[in-house]
This record gives C-alpha cells, structure tokens and sequence, in this order.
C-alpha cells in the first residue's frame, strides 16, 4: 500500500517534476549536442534538501514516477552503502507501483525495456576497483556491460535519470564515482538528496562535472513536526564529573544505564496510552582501537538486566544479515553498532540512542540525530504524552554535544523553498538551423560559445626556489624540490646565495675556586641494602585502614551531574546522579600504584596487602561474605581512591631505608662556549650557563647577599654522578633540587640547604606537589621558591591536605639557617 504524501512533500514533488519537464522539453527542441549540454547543465541537476524523516526518498521516489509517465525514461537509484540497496529496493516496490525495479547483475539488457525502470546499486558496485564493480563493467552471455548497456538505452531514445541518495556520501566514497557518473551514465536528470548539504560541497561537485547551476528545493524541519513526521525536538544528555572522580567513572556504563532507564520509561508511555509497540534503543560504539567493543557493550547490557536474545549487533566485523528486519522485528530492544546504521536506517521505533564515537562533526551529529527522530506510523495524529515528542541521545563524552549543537543549529537554518528553471537559459534560432540553447547575459543571448576559463596554474610551476639553502653551493642540485619542468635537472640558481657555516667560539673554562670553604663532594641519599626484604612488609603493616578508607570497598557509584540539553529550543536542565564507577580502571590505576615505584617489588606488596586487608575484613566480621575477587577489587578502590595512604606509608618506611652517601666529586673546573658573567658566592666564580629566567634571578638574589648568610652556593645539574638528590618514593626518579647553597650557622651537614625554584606553570604539578614536602636526610627540609609575578621571592608549602602547593611567606635571609 503505498503512503498519502503530505502536502509539503506533494509540493515538492509537482515542483521536481516541472523542472525535470521543463528541461526535457527544452531537450526535444534542439539537436546539437553544446545546446544539450548547456541545458543539461542549467536544469538538468536536483537537490532535494530535508532532514532525515521528511520523507526524501517518498518525495525522490514519486518524482522519478510521476516524470516516467508517458516518456521513455530509465534510472539508476544510488544508495549511501550496500546494507541501504535492501531497504530502497523494498521501498520503490512498496511505494512506487509506476517503477520497476531491475537486477543489475542479471538485467542488464535491452531486452523489454520500458520507461520507469530503475536499478538499485551503491557506487561501489559500479565505480570502484572491486569483483562486483568489474562484473557490471564486463559483458557477460546474458548481459551487457554498464558501459554498452547506457548506449545502447540511450540508442533506443530512452533518457537516463540518476537518483543519488545521502549525495554528499557517496561521491567522496567513492573517488571513481564522478568519472563513472560523468562518462558512463552521462545522465539528463539528476535528483540528489541529503539531509546535510555543504555548499563546499556543492561547489566542489559543480567543478567536478561542469553544471552551472544545481536547484534546490528544501524542506524545513518544522513542516515535518507540524505534519507529525518527525519528533518535536531531542534531548542531548551528557554526564560531568569533577575531579579524580572522573578518572575512576565508568562513562559508558553510566550513559547506558541511564539511556535504558529513559528506554524503559518510553516502553510505558506506550502502554499507558494504549498502543502496541516496544521501542529500540540503539547504541553506538567507536571504532578506535581502545574503544569499548560490541561484546564489551552486550556484557554491560545484561549486567543492567537486559536478556542476551533481546540484544543484535551490527557492525563491520559481525555484521547482521537481516538488518533491515531489526526495524520491525520487536524481540530485538537493543541494537549495538558502529557506523553504518547512523546513515540512512530508517527505523521509527527508535526514541533512545547511546553515542560512545568521540566525533564532533556536524554532519555525523545530523545522522545521529536523524536515527531517533522519526514519528512511527501507529504514533502520527495521536494525542501522546510529552516524553514521546522527543528523541534522546545519551554521551560518554560531552564534547561530543558540540556537534549535535551544531547539527541542531544547522537544521533549524533550513528553510522551506522551491525552484525554478533557469532564468538565464533560452532557445534561440539561428538561421535555418533550428533552436539552439543559448545562455542569456544581462537580459541577450550569447550566440557565441564562451571560452572555458583556464585550469589554475600549478603551483609547483610557479614556484620560486629558496633565496638561501645551508650546505648547498652553486650548481648542486636541491633535496626534496619539485621540479619546475620535466627532465631539467634540480640546481641552485646562481643567483642563490649560500650562507657559510656559524663560525665557533672559542670556549672558556673555570675551575673549582679555593678561595672559600665549601664540600669538594656532596651527599645523595641511596636506598640500603637491607631494603629489598623488608620494605614491602613495612608499607603493608603501616598503611593506613582505617574505616574511611575501609568503607570505599562498598562504592560502585560516584556523584554525577546530569546535563540535558534541547538541541532545537537550547533549554537546558541539569540534576545530580549516580555514575558507575569502572572497575577495569580502577584496577589500571591500582596497579601503576602498586608498581610506581622500582624499589618497592609489586606482587609481594600486592600479597601483603591483600593478607592485611583480609584480617582487617575479619575484624569488621565481612570475612564470610567476602570471595578472592571481593578482596581484589576492595584493594583496587582502596588504592586507586586513596594513593595518599600507600605514598605515606612508603615516606614513613623509606625513613629506615634510606642512607646518604657521598656523591662523585665536584668537576674540578666547569667550561661554556662563551664568556660568563662573573658570581660572587659561586662555587666556580660565575653564573653557569642554562639557568632558566626564574633560576638565573633566584642566583643573582643569592650572590647579592649582603647579610653574610649565604656562604657560597653552587647549581645542583640533574643526574650527574657529583649531584645531590633525594630519593622519592611517589617519583619514579631521583629529585635533585636546582640549587646547594651554603648557610652560615645552619645545623646540617656541611651546613647544606637545598632549594628548588618554581615557575608558575609547574607550581601544581603533581611532581611539584610531592617535591615541596622533600627532606633529605642530611641536609634536612628542601626549600621551595617562587617568584611571584616577577617582584618578590614567596617560599612555597604544601596545603592541608597535602594535595596542592601553596605560597607561604615572603624569601627573607634570615629564614634560611633554621628552614
């Protein structure tokens, strides 16, 4: 039974089909082949511009049948890819009685031809480098090739017409498709229709094939609510969550719960009012490699308690053979998938998607939408409730609302308009020649055919050589240049100037000065020997259990707020929920906690702490009701929730472990390519070279000393065999501070602070954090400085917690023999 168009989609098709007569008409008058051309390329080409559930292959289908009528017309139907061919083919036969469809791989002959008769394919079939296109391409005992075929048609006097569906899809997947289309099939009539047009991309297709103008008629996405086709608007939900938390929060099993929640809830609106019809959720999975796969998905599903035969995939890898059955087949309530069904499934029954692909892309976000907008039939002209107005998109990453916002704001742009021939194109006769088309300037024909602009110049022909190549003399030929005509040999121009090599030099050197008092070898702190066995048990028996850390081994859920957004009116609402926690990364981050540090063995920390927390399960009386794999993951959230109780008790234990032990001695002289400026205090009599801007003036507040504290001072370089350092158990390396300055009247080892300067955009890293706490164990507390908005030295501290850095008090001399 075919479907009763609505009156914008009747309005559509009467104005396709006058300008397709329009330019058959003008065809039947002239007989040269320019004239034909010309009128080809003004009224011979259709966009049909409406978004996904106007009806545009209805509006395409009823155009092509209407036009066939009583002429000798022949189409060719391109859908986006081949799992779409099914579906258009079940639609011409159902909706179109005046079209015939016809089997390209086995009709593809003269034989009972007759106007109205279409072939269904992909442009892969056709024009790309595969088995099926080769075939189509090749005469066969029973059936012509494409390429003898169109002729021998067009031999007959029948006209060729081409629908292309998703236009903008298909010529860019397939690259032969634009040659196949303008030298094979050479079409009279041309209907594109798409729901996301660029004019990029009408542009770029009008170079390609020579049309001067494409018409357009559009559909506005408010015709199609008022006519009840497509949903009143979509929800776009997004889940934020702040902090560590959001490391730790199972995205994709929050967005999917709650998108089931939002599924089962529509489920009962149906039945509520009465009609007999079980949605789809559908569920979109990304094709990166770290993606969450079908199978993962299909686990997370039935863990939320959907049965396994109530879920269908489709994807490249396990594609399903009766996709379009899914449509109507109500025993299947999830779909999971990855690209292909986001363009062109029609499937009305689908209110609920759940998006995991990281695409921002306008485009894809129009095809998203367009999954979830349809109205089912048994819906239309019904009184319903609200929450089956709308579709609902669900998001593991709210980025990704960008582009369904821009979707939104694209479709909303649309406005409803029709066409008209082309005013500037008119028959005119010449002479006894008949009529010829003729394309009218200002008002007056042009009886003379108009010279084709030229292509642009390539740019490698216009290419000027460099004016200065280093290691090149004059004729030598040049690396890695186009050349600028074929067979001329690549050479430097004489007119190239070659620049000599920057000459070097000559360096200086400065040695270790004995005029002041200083350690010849300073002290770095090294883990003893008698560590290996008996640190692991240390940390593990001074961890902290606590019950506020113990209690985090009941925590599935994490706070999240709920961000829905209407894409077409922009109202946004926002409410406090659950998210799942991921225990996959919650076990990731345990682990690189466990193994953080080279010194500490993970798998015997990882037993130790495993026994301690049993017996710490005992104690609360859980033992019973705790299985190896409860005990493993309570770890896992202990660990991954609370790092801070495994790096205290690692600092508490490196105490008993940690020994300080001369470094190699200092290099008797330092040298630099160039002169340095001289230092007061330095230990070798300048301001060595590679300070930072932060460093260089923290050395010159030190050599500028005039209260007699600072004895000497020296630049601590990283990781030389005469640097001190500290060992740091939250570091997977050594922390050798910037600078050793020796303090007068200060109790440590030689006298010996150490100080780390800090610029403003490594102030809170991590590294920084765990650096502003560091005490060696001769040379005591590390000193921390910054220089705050270039005027004042502030020493720097580690907040309450422990977690973030801090400026303390302003840098004054005098803190710094007791700091």
């Amino acid at each position: 039974m075919t479907t009763l168009l609505k009156l914008f989609q009747q309005t559509a098709v009467d104005n396709a089909v006058a300008l397709l007569e329009t330019a058959r008409r003008q065809l039947s008058q002239v007989d040269d082949s320019a004239s034909r051309q010309r009128i080809v390329s003004h009224n011979g080409c259709l966009l049909i511009e409406a978004p996904t559930g106007a009806g545009k292959t209805l509006i395409a289908g009823h155009t092509a049948e209407t036009f066939s009528l009583g002429k000798k017309v022949v189409w060719f139907w391109f859908a986006p890819f081949a799992g779409l061919v099914e579906q258009s083919i079940r639609t011409i036969r159902n909706e179109f009685p005046g079209l015939t469809v016809k089997d390209l791989r086995n009709e593809r002959t003269v034989a009972g031809v007759k106007s109205g008769d279409i072939f269904v394919t992909t442009w892969g079939s056709v024009a790309a480098n595969t088995a099926e296109s080769r075939k189509a391409r090749t005469n066969s005992d029973t059936a012509l090739s494409l390429d003898r075929l169109v002729p021998a048609l067009k031999g007959l006097g029948y006209q060729l017409g081409v629908i292309v569906d998703e236009a903008h899809h298909g010529f860019k997947k397939a690259p032969e498709a634009i040659s196949f289309y303008m030298n094979v099939l050479a079409p009279e009539y041309t209907v594109m229709v798409t729901a996301t047009p660029k004019d990029k991309d009408i542009e770029t297709f009008k170079q390609a094939t020579g049309f001067e103008e494409i018409h357009k008629i559009s559909i506005s996405r408010w015709d199609c609510v008022i006519a009840d086709l497509i949903k009143t608007g979509v929800k776009a939900v997004a889940f934020l969550v702040e902090g560590d938390a959001r490391e730790i929060t199972d995205f994709e099993k929050t967005a999917i719960r709650h998108g089931l929640e939002q599924h089962l809830a529509i489920e009962r609106a149906l039945e509520m009012i009465g009609i007999g019809l079980k949605p789809l959720m559908l569920v979109q999975i990304d094709s990166a490699t770290n993606a969450l796969s079908a199978d993962e998905t299909k686990r997370k599903l039935v863990e939320l308690g959907i049965k396994p035969e109530q879920i269908a995939i489709h994807t490249a890898d396990d594609p399903d053979p009766d996709l379009l059955a899914l449509a109507s087949d109500e025993n299947v309530r999830v779909l999971i998938f990855k690209v292909a069904v986001a363009l062109g499934f029609d499937c009305p029954r689908a209110f609920t998607l759940v998006s995991m692909r990281r695409s921002r892309d306008a485009d894809f976000g129009i095809q998203v939408v367009g999954r979830i907008l349809r109205v089912h039939r048994l819906l239309q002209g019904k009184t319903r409730p609200d929450i089956l107005d709308y579709g609902y998109v669900f998001l593991t990453d709210h980025a990704i609302q960008e582009g369904l916002t821009q979707a939104a704001v694209r479709l909303k742009s649309i406005e409803t308009q029709l066409t008209n021939a082309s005013p500037s194109l008119t028959l005119v006769g010449i002479g006894s020649d008949g009529l010829h088309a003729q394309v009218a300037k200002e008002g007056q024909p042009s009886f003379w055919v108009t010279e084709q602009p030229k292509p642009p110049e390539s740019p490698v022909e216009n290419a000027q050589p460099p004016e200065n190549v280093e290691g090149l003399s004059q004729g030598d030929e040049i690396p890695n240049q186009p050349r600028l005509f074929p067979g001329t040999p690549r050479t430097m121009p004489s007119r190239i100037v070659v620049r000599p090599a920057t000459p070097v030099v000559s360096g200086a050197t400065y040695p270790l000065r004995t005029d002041m008092a200083f350690p010849k070898s300073l002290k770095k702190e090294v883990c003893s020997a008698d560590m290996v066995g008996g640190l692991a048990a240390c940390i593990a028996s001074r961890m902290n259990l606590d019950g506020e850390i113990l209690s985090v081994v009941h925590r599935r859920f994490s706070q999240a707020t709920k961000r829905t957004t209407e894409l077409f009116g922009g109202l946004v609402d926002t409410e406090t929920v659950t998210a799942d926690i991921s225990m996959k990364e919650i076990a990731r981050k345990a682990q690189g906690f466990l193994f953080e540090d080279e010194n500490v063995s993970g798998r015997p920390l990882h037993d130790l702490l495993i026994r301690r927390l049993k017996e710490e399960f005992q104690r609360q009386g859980w033992a019973e009701k705790i299985s190896p794999r409860d005990l493993e993951d309570a770890l896992n959230l202990i660990l991954a929730t609370h790092p801070g109780a495994l790096r205290e008790a690692k600092r508490r234990c490196y105490a008993n472990f940690i020994e300080a032990v001369p470094a190699a001695p200092l290099p008797p002289f330092v040298s630099a390519d160039a002169p340095l400026l001289p230092a007061r205090l330095n230990v070798y009599g300048v301001f060595p070279d590679g300070l930072t801007t932060d460093e260089r003036e923290f050395a010159l507040l030190l050599d500028s000393d005039t209260s007699g504290t600072v004895a000497w001072w020296h630049r601590n370089p990283q990781s030389k065999p005469y640097t001190a350092s500290l060992v740091m158990p939250e570091l997977k390396y050594d922390f050798h501070p910037d600078f050793v300055v020796g303090v007068r009247e200060r109790s440590t080892e030689d006298s010996v602070l150490l100080v780390e300067v800090k610029g403003n955009q490594l102030l809170n890293m991590f590294e920084s954090v765990v650096k502003a706490r560091a005490v060696h164990k001769l040379y005591k507390r590390v000193m921390m400085v910054h220089w705050e908005g270039g005027r004042q030295w502030r020493t720097v501290i580690n907040d309450d917690n422990g977690e973030h850095n801090l400026l303390d008090q302003a840098f004054r001399f005098g803190l710094l023999p007791t700091y």
